[in-house]
């Protein structure tokens, strides 16, 4: 399957990036370059479109390249010759409805490579298209009937007939054509052809007549004058779902012509206070599946036009944002069959944003930076409901990542903390922020006045929390008390009404007692049970009526038990299926009845210490590890793997138990011993 590579941004300084309406609605425009670098023969890449097979075509100044997702292979001589593209400047590209692929220099070549044989056919010499010999051909287009038409820059156009091998030629001395410069085509639903020239108006073709007839623009421009010759020497088309004809010009901007009424909206540089275009000269128009309006644009970069909001949002090159362009002139821009934009650039090759891409991001502590986290090791996180994300560090205290602005706050107050280790946050339906300290007990942070209530182990107390290394925090469902897990002494039913635990701790003489004191994780699930993991012994599953657990252990004769006793995370997922990550043992499916269907390193998983489990919105589990983070696509059973190569002050492998979040807008966070 082609463009499988998936590219990872690790930077150690935040990344603010342009958000901009997309083919997902909003989406971050994250580009790749494909340059000489890459197998390029120039940097100057004129159009691209992709063919049924799923390469993707470039026209270069140097001749014709097929990339298939990772190399570019460039189409020069066979045997008996040349192709005729050979170190020419491929100016059109267009597979027809059978499959076939057009190319056109400028020269005048035109080849075809045919579907079936797979190999190009020189078709200048033929009879029908002797009029192209010397033009520079600028488009090729297919109509509904099949027939395909050819832009030429100096001498009209040409429109062919495949079935009778015959073509009509067309230009200003036989036709009301304006110009004898043709650079695009566009075919409504009525049928009319469109075609635009330089110099005034848009032209289409009325077949009941076999001539041209125009339009001009009746839009005022800001002085209050009429703009009605829509001029520009180079002109591009594109027809959207809603009927509108968009016209883009290399000189006056940008037109939306409504086909129903022939009216005409007018964009430029200086429309809406200059927010519209940031340069007149639009060279190519492309459409998403959302109907936004992808432009291209010589000097401007891509700007995007969201229908729906009315507004342009641009995105040009810039030397200190990761992913913006290489460059601002633009030539042609293209979507493809798997939602990919692909943009043809003067001197910067072909950028890429991968739609279905995976993209991480970046955050650490620097040192030197202000609003950075205040530690490099996150081992908590969770979001609250009014959308700031908490994060509990080794050392830094409790941060407040707010999304809005990406800047990070401390919450810290040195004379009520008793330390500065944040295991684990959790926000309670009263909207309270809990705590688990290392070593700390568990705290309440009361967010109007900045002040915390602390709960620490009492000896003399069997009512006080039961040990303070607080590892874990889940609500029960039933009483909206808090389970509180503690890695040394059991887990704890708190009553925060009452401020009383009830305790749970192991008993060697009760087989019914919970397996170990050391608990990683307590997990309530759709059907209020309560899970809890342990440190060494397995999984334990608490039973309401009898206030028993039932203990589930690896055992090396059954291979339906679960797969590892070092239990670091449990999950539910959005069908009622739970998860369990192991630390050894991989991931396991609880399959009910005390059976369990595991996966491993043998299965495609990037590592079998399983530290954190989450779900995102199509329903794919994603798993951080001690070696990476994977996706899990549990319809397919199959796992798409994500290593992070350490570098200087970059993200780390390693990533810390249960510290893992999918916030309410569908992100995923994951803390490391190096970053979040």
């Amino acid at each position: 399957m082609l463009f499988k590579k998936l590219l990872v941004s690790l930077i150690y300084s935040l990344i603010y990036l342009m958000i901009c309406p997309s083919i997902f609605g909003q989406t971050d425009y994250y580009f790749e370059s494909i340059t000489i670098n890459n197998g390029l023969p120039h940097n100057t890449v004129y159009r691209i479109v992709q063919d049924k097979a799923g390469f993707v075509w470039f026209g270069s100044q140097r001749g014709l390249i097929r990339y298939d997702g990772y190399t570019c292979r460039l189409f020069g001589e066979t045997q008996s010759g040349s192709y005729g593209f050979l170190n020419k400047s491929v100016h059109a590209l267009m597979e027809d409805k059978k499959g076939n692929l057009w190319v056109g220099t400028h020269t005048g070549d035109l080849c075809v490579r045919e579907a079936q044989k797979g190999s190009f056919q020189y078709m200048t010499n033929e009879k029908a298209f002797k009029s192209l010999v010397g033009q520079r051909i600028e488009a090729i287009f297919e109509d509904s009937s099949g027939k395909i038409w050819i832009a030429t820059l100096d001498d009209g156009l040409l429109i062919y007939d495949p079935e009778k091998k015959t073509s009509q030629h067309l230009n200003i001395s036989n036709s009301h054509l304006v110009s004898n410069a043709v650079f695009a085509f566009a075919q409504d639903k009525s049928g009319r052809v469109w075609v635009a020239t330089a110099g005034e108006g848009i032209n289409y073709f009325d077949a009941s007549i076999n001539d041209f007839k125009q339009i001009f623009a009746d839009v005022p421009n800001l002085n209050g004058t009429l703009n009605g010759n829509l001029r520009g020497y180079r002109k591009t088309l594109l027809l959207d779902k809603k009927g509108y004809l968009w016209i883009g010009t290399d000189g006056t901007g940008l037109y939306a012509m409504d086909l129903t009424n022939n009216h005409f909206q007018h964009f430029d540089t200086q429309t809406n206070g200059g927010k519209d275009l940031n340069s007149n000269a639009v060279l190519s128009l492309a459409l998403t599946k959302n109907n936004c309006v992808l432009i291209a644009t010589d000097g401007g970069g891509m700007t995007v036009f969201d229908p729906e909001s009315k507004t342009f949002e641009p995105h040009k090159s810039d030397n200190n944002q990761s992913g913006s362009l290489n460059t601002n002139a633009v030539y042609d821009v293209y979507v493809d069959n798997s939602d990919n934009v692909w943009l043809a650039t003067f001197n910067g090759g072909v950028n890429v944003h991968k739609a279905h891409q995976v993209r991480f991001d970046y955050f650490t502590h620097v040192g030197n930076k202000s609003n950075e986290m205040s530690n490099r090791s996150v081992l908590g996180l969770s979001q609250s409901m009014d959308g700031n994300i908490w994060i509990g560090t080794d050392g830094g205290g409790l941060n407040v990542f707010n999304r809005k602005d990406n800047r990070f706050s401390v919450v810290n107050n040195p004379t009520s903390v008793p330390n500065k280790v944040v295991k684990t946050i959790f926000e309670d339906k009263k909207k309270r922020i809990w705590l688990g300290y290392f070593n700390g007990g568990l705290a309440m942070y009361d967010r109007q006045n900045g002040s915390f209530r602390h709960y620490l182990n009492n000896p003399n107390d069997p009512l006080s929390i039961s040990d303070n290394s607080v590892w874990s925090i889940a609500s029960d469902p039933t009483s909206g008390k808090l389970w509180v897990g503690t890695i040394g002494k059991g887990i704890n039913l708190f009553d925060p009404e009452t401020g009383k635990f009830q305790r749970f701790i192991h008993k060697k003489e009760d087989a019914n007692s919970i397996s170990e004191d050391g608990v990683t994780v307590v997990y309530a699930d759709k059907k209020d049970n309560i899970w809890v993991g342990t440190e060494h012994t397995g999984l334990n599953l608490y039973d309401r009526n009898t206030s028993n657990f039932i203990r589930f252990q690896h055992q090396d004769n059954d291979p339906l038990s679960i797969s590892g006793n070092y239990v670091r995370s449990i999950f539910e997922d959005s069908r009622g299926c739970l998860w369990i990550g192991t630390e050894g043992g991989g991931l396991n499916q609880w399959l009910g009845g005390g059976k369990f269907k595991h996966y491993t390193t043998q299965n495609g998983l990037i590592s079998n210490a399983v530290m954190g489990i989450s779900e995102d919105r199509d329903g794919h589990l994603w798993l951080s590890s001690l070696e990476g983070i994977a996706r899990f696509d549990t319809e397919r059973d199959s796992f798409q793997n994500f290593k992070f190569n350490k570098t200087l002050d970059g993200m780390s492998n390693q990533f810390n138990q249960s510290a893992v979040l999918r916030t309410m807008d569908g992100e995923m966070f994951f803390g490391g011993i190096n970053g979040l």
